[in-house]
């Protein structure tokens, strides 16, 4: 629980000091899923000849190093983040050199279980870092091989699940979860998929379906209609129940929870104020600069700036306060309640009494 509220401490200290918190670094482009809600997986597809352009593991090691000062939470992810060949070396690098960092989360889908051992195994008695490993389940069987577009993907999951659990069993550092992202295509059977694996005691997160440039999904139809929006509305407050507790991290998914029904009600309406470019900042696969994992508004290219990103902070203040001031605050940004973005703009606002209103 201390991690958690030194966590919070540091979010409140980067923000007095005008640094970023949290680095969402996208590492690859590269997926073994044909999801029907992301379309990531088309890019190379489309364009194979794109994947040269990704940052190297030396470029990304002077990124980590140029960000270390500040950065408290790191997100890895992708595309499928366990199919960059040097994974396990960058993990490596993580855990021995960013020597500030508390928080590591890295979400997977799941199908390439060997791999994913493989780059955990190097890891696995690390010490100092929290680690959260999400894999993603979207519904039953059936339904989850559907989305995925996968034979068997729910299968191959829940073995590689089960298989991590056990090979990080005795670390308390790893938390080890899974994820589910609510959309058209499974709203009508999670009720009964959640409970069963609520009472099986298994730690749970939601999503919501986002039109999002992360996601590739822009131009597609919308992922979920608002007829259905009081099924999401329903299933929500039902799990919301099962997340009893008072540590931050409890507290902290309640009020996300909350504010995920605030955001399906009205979802061109800022759910919280947005701390994009003040507590966090994303970073592509190609070293793009953008403000959070949502927005197609790139401002930078660490290329340009030797992959120093505090040299880019430094040198960004005018364009970033006019992004945050003309652009973020006037709602000209994609609103949404994802994650990825969520939880920091609830850690900035932590202490609000309004913020924490109804979920103690």
């Amino acid at each position: 629980m201390w991690r958690d509220v030194e966590l919070l401490k540091d979010f409140l200290v980067n923000r007095a000091r005008g640094l970023p918190s949290k680095l969402n670094l996208n590492l690859t482009s590269r997926c073994n899923s044909r999801c029907l809600t992301c379309r990531v997986w088309e890019v190379y597809k489309d364009h194979p000849e794109k994947s040269k352009d990704e940052l190297t593991f030396e470029e990304i090691k002077e990124i980590l190093r140029s960000s270390r000062q500040s950065v408290r939470w790191l997100t890895i992810t992708g595309g499928e983040p366990f199919l960059r060949p040097d994974l396990a070396e960058i993990l490596a690098y993580v855990i021995d050199h960013c020597r500030s960092l508390r928080l590591l989360s890295i979400p997977t889908n799941g199908l390439a279980g060997s791999k994913i051992i493989q780059k955990l195994k190097n890891i696995k008695d690390q010490s100092r870092i929290v680690i959260f490993l999400t894999f993603s389940l979207d519904g039953p069987p059936e339904i989850h091989d559907m989305i995925r577009g996968i034979p068997k993907a729910f299968e191959k999951t829940w073995a590689a699940y089960n298989d991590v659990r056990k090979l990080l069993s005795s670390n308390a550092l790893f938390r080890i979860g899974l994820e589910t992202t609510i959309s058209k295509y499974n709203i009508l059977y999670l009720k009964e998929f959640f409970n069963s694996l609520i009472a099986d005691h298994h730690s749970l997160i939601l999503t919501i379906a986002h039109q999002a440039y992360q996601y590739r999904n822009e131009k597609y139809e919308k992922l979920l209609p608002n007829s259905m929006n009081h099924a999401v509305v329903d299933l929500i407050k039902s799990t919301r129940k099962n997340t009893r507790g008072i540590s931050p991290e409890k507290i902290l998914k309640r009020v996300y929870l909350d504010n995920c029904v605030t955001y399906i009600r009205l979802p061109m309406k800022r759910v919280l104020p947005c701390t994009a470019l003040q507590n966090s900042v994303a970073v592509d696969p190609y070293g793009n600069v953008y403000p959070c994992t949502m927005w197609n508004r790139p401002f930078a290219n660490l290329r340009d700036y030797g992959f120093d990103l505090s040299r880019l902070w430094a040198q960004s203040a005018s364009i970033r306060k006019r992004i945050v001031k003309e652009e973020i605050e006037r709602g000209l940004c994609p609103t949404c309640w994802t994650p990825c973005e969520a939880y920091q703009c609830i850690a900035q606002c932590f202490y609000y009494g309004s913020v924490l209103k109804g979920v103690l």
